[in-house]
């Protein structure tokens, strides 16, 4: 084992660290199976330890991290779980995380008292504003009293996720009141607060293009809240999401300008790393210690050490040791996506970028080439190491993430740089922030260029999970870096080896289903939606489609391998048509029909989309493609739309009171299934699955919120 591995001890026991904890959560959300092998990779990791030198010193340090580690997941669930709702006289003080709009206010509060007993934790509030408010104005600082409120305790797990958000900001509570339950009192700003909204401020005053200006600002301290929803996603499909969040471009161009300062100062090695490691952490604290600054300002000191002390720096150790202690920190960090994304890229870097580059400067030579070889290794690295996360996470990759990367992140680079040194200077000389200007002109450039990308056919392809094999797969990328000693005729025959099995592990994963018969899936929500299959493979997604349930409706698609639809229908009127034209666009839907006699919303629909729209009117029998479509209206007001698949009928009601249930029960004669939001004694049906909760079981009644999703075979 000693000659065989490459060992870092650093890198192997944060392994052990992280199974450690997703073992004891696991077992703590009741899902054993997962906790247990999660226990089980921890100590076949740590037997391996074993088998190096120094044994007694590797045994105490494993115990050491081991016991502290156990400490901190068992506060941290102590923590969020072990508490109630709080009644009183609430006081506290904001953060600079402050929004509002013309009648609702949100904000997040720090210092928390009730009834004078301080709390600890953080609140998100919500209060409903008059249309003449004295509480627009709200700034960092301020403290704001509630008469009587309730500190409404936030779910640790939701969803069967990590709360990350409110994890990583520490927000343990909610509170929702009107503005006349509040007192507002002015208060001093902290540093971090003033700093950022000082850099706010330099941004959105010398960047007048509020889009181009979120991307700046954004690429300054990570905040992405001004970033729009259409324009995050063109950034994901263009492959450039990564320059949204800070991390080792940042810190690394932080540490060049403060060597710059310290340039003409000799000696003093130890005064400028205490310095530099200062400023440092005081800039990942303004970006609020995200995991990904995190990682990158550790690593950063870690690299200024070894340089001051004239040490081999180890980059594996030094991943290592960064996510010990983030994990030590904040060990939920394990579940973050914003956490494993950056530590899967950045050990893909570690192990790949080398290999990749050398191969690509033999096939080509000069200093041009020599370049573009560095970008593509760099590129190709990272996103073969977040390939299963985004799998797994998003289900959908940038097909054109490498070529645009190499076109694109020269422009990202120098814009960085331009913007970082304009806000540094900004920051000391006010007058001066129109220096950020030059780097508003290139990110507005690649804001367009972003934009233009998305339109490209197949720009974000769907991709489906590879589940437990991804350890194996990350466990490649490791014997690929070089880490493993072996003969070269052995090491080249391993490589060939795991390249295949790449290829055919990816593809395998990413075949559709196929299905062999009739059937119809309804899964959990607030709107009646559901899936049909049929026997000749054709799939159809029925139901209402909006922005409340777009991702719910994608996971669902996904986790039933579906990457392409026969046809969207549509049984009510949309009022919006985004979350349609993207589900439409993501499952490359081939027709779309909607139940509506908004023939300009159709229209809109069809250009949106281009996409083919088929309108159904009231009152006329439709086939299409197999399926029969009626939609049932009465004296002008719309009761539902029936589907028939394979002589069975489900039914998409609306029923809006005791009258038009009974003249609906009495125009559709038998239904199979009745699909519905709420639970309707006057219709007569086989089966009902209903969305909202019901008091009391009832026969023949799937209550959706109870029994999650259900599947019937017609």
């Amino acid at each position: 084992m000693k000659r065989l591995v490459n060992y870092r001890v650093l890198f192997f026991i944060s392994i052990m660290l992280g199974a450690l904890i997703l073992g004891i959560c696991e077992i703590n959300r009741q899902n054993y199976f997962w906790g247990i092998l999660c226990l089980i990779l921890c100590c076949l990791v740590a037997g391996v330890i074993m088998f190096f030198k120094r044994r007694i010193l590797n045994i105490a340090l494993i115990s050491a991290m081991c016991f502290c580690c156990l400490i901190s997941v068992f506060w941290t669930i102590n923590f969020w779980e072990a508490k109630t709702k709080i009644d009183g006289e609430i006081i506290f003080t904001l953060t600079d995380d402050i929004n509002s709009d013309e009648d609702i206010l949100t904000a997040v509060g720090k210092d928390i008292k009730v009834n004078g007993a301080k709390i600890s934790g953080k609140v998100w509030v919500r209060i409903a504003l008059d249309n003449i408010s004295y509480l627009y104005n709200l700034k960092a600082g301020d403290k704001l009293l509630i008469y009587s409120g309730s500190l409404n305790p936030q779910k640790l797990f939701k969803n069967n996720s990590v709360n990350y958000e409110q994890y990583r900001n520490d927000i343990k509570y909610t509170l929702s009141c009107t503005e006349y339950d509040v007192r507002r009192y002015s208060g001093k700003i902290d540093a971090l607060s003033y700093i950022r909204g000082k850099l706010k401020q330099i941004v959105f005053d010398n960047i007048k293009d509020f889009d181009t200006a979120s991307v700046a600002y954004a690429m300054i301290t990570g905040e992405k809240a001004y970033i729009s929803d259409q324009l995050t996603q063109n950034y994901k499909t263009s492959g450039l999401a990564h320059i949204l969040a800070v991390s080792g471009m940042n810190i690394s161009f932080l540490i060049i300008c403060i060597s710059f300062l310290f340039s003409r100062i000799k000696g003093l090695r130890f005064f400028k790393l205490l310095i530099t490691s200062i400023i440092i952490i005081f800039y990942c604290a303004i970006c609020g210690f995200v995991p990904s600054v995190a990682r990158a300002g550790i690593m950063g000191i870690l690299l200024l050490v070894s340089k001051a002390t004239g040490q081999r720096h180890d980059s594996l150790n030094s991943l290592g040791f960064a996510s010990i202690v983030l994990l030590l920190i904040k060990p939920l960090y394990i579940y973050d996506v914003s956490f494993l994304l950056s530590f899967a890229c950045v050990f893909s870097i570690i192990c790949l970028y080398s290999p990749i580059a050398n191969m690509l400067k033999k096939l080509f030579k000069g200093k041009l080439a020599n370049y573009i070889s560095e970008l593509i290794s760099m590129t190709l690295s990272a996103n073969i190491g977040i390939y299963p996360l985004m799998a797994y996470y998003f289900n959908s990759f940038s097909l054109y993430s490498l070529p645009f990367n190499i076109v694109l992140l020269p422009l990202v680079n120098i814009a960085f740089v331009l913007l970082f040194a304009g806000c540094i200077i900004s920051l000391v000389v006010p007058i001066l922030g129109l220096l950020v200007k030059p780097s508003g002109w290139i990110i507005w450039t690649v804001n367009k260029a972003t934009y233009l990308i998305k339109n490209f056919k197949y720009a974000n392809i769907i991709i489906f999970s590879l589940g437990g094999l991804a350890i194996i797969y990350y466990l490649g990328i490791f014997v690929l870096g070089g880490y493993i000693n072996i003969p070269n005729k052995l090491k080249a025959i391993s490589v060939t080896a795991l390249a295949v099995f790449f290829g055919l592990l990816v593809t395998f994963t990413n075949i559709a289903s196929v299905y062999k018969e009739n059937t119809f899936t309804a899964f959990e929500g607030s709107y009646p939606i559901g899936i049909i299959t049929t026997s000749d493979n054709s799939k159809y997604l029925v139901g209402e489609i909006n922005d409340y349930n777009y991702w719910q409706i994608r996971k669902e698609l996904i986790n039933k391998k579906i990457r392409n639809l026969d046809r969207i229908i549509i049984t009510k009127t949309p009022y919006k048509i985004d979350a349609l034209i993207q589900i439409s666009t993501d499952f490359s839907a081939d027709e779309i029909v909607i139940v509506t006699d908004d023939w300009a919303l159709c229209d809109e629909i069809e250009v949106s989309s281009k996409i083919n729209v088929i309108q159904i009117f009231d009152n006329i029998d439709y086939t299409i493609k197999g399926l029969k479509i009626y939609s049932y209206s009465y004296n002008g007001a719309r009761l539902g739309t029936k589907i028939i698949s394979n002589q069975k009928s489900i039914l998409f009601p609306i029923i809006k009171d005791e009258k038009n249930s009974k003249i609906l029960n009495t125009l559709i004669g038998g239904t199979d299934i009745i699909v519905s939001k709420t639970y309707n004694q006057y219709l007569d049906f086989m089966l009902c699955l209903v969305y909202d909760k019901i008091e009391t079981p009832v026969q023949n009644v799937i209550n959706m919120y109870e029994k999650g999703n259900f599947a019937i075979l017609l």
